[in-house]
């Protein structure tokens, strides 16, 4: 959210005052904008329709700081620095969480493939990714893993 926002002078922003960002191009998007979407109705947050591909990246910021509010942030690495201008806040409860998947066949014995299972699973444990958070969270309604 930018930093003049009001809701900078609190550690968290209430979900319902979440903007989120839906982009017209479905073959890029889908799986995010389906998520937003689905986020967007559960938690009373808006939608913002965009068309540049801005849900993550420069474009991302440049639509935060257009439109002056928080806007959920896609789990999709930003590779630019985020602007002074800009700052991150996490969001109040539900905290919302994006759900991710590794999958390999179960038939499947080669060691790198044991290693690479191994490897990510490690780092997904010390992240805390393997566990749900204390506070109440919002998954998607499909997303039975979480």
């Amino acid at each position: 959210m930018p930093r003049a926002h009001e809701a900078t002078h609190h550690e968290s922003v209430p979900a319902a005052e979440i903007t989120v960002l839906i982009d017209v191009d479905e073959a890029s998007w889908s799986s995010w904008n389906r998520y937003a979407t689905a986020f967007a109705a559960a938690n009373k947050a808006s939608v913002t329709k965009i068309n540049d591909g801005g849900i993550a990246g420069p474009a991302f910021f440049d639509h935060v700081a257009r439109l002056g509010r928080p806007v959920l942030e896609s789990p999709k690495r930003h590779a630019e620095p985020m602007p002074p201008t800009l700052t991150r806040r996490p969001v109040r409860p539900p905290v919302p969480l994006w759900g991710w998947a590794l999958l390999r066949r179960a038939d499947d014995a080669r060691p790198v493939v044991a290693r690479a299972t191994q490897i990510l699973t490690d780092l997904a444990s010390t992240c805390g990714w393997l566990t749900r958070p204390a506070e109440p969270h919002w998954p998607p309604s499909n997303d039975e893993r979480v």
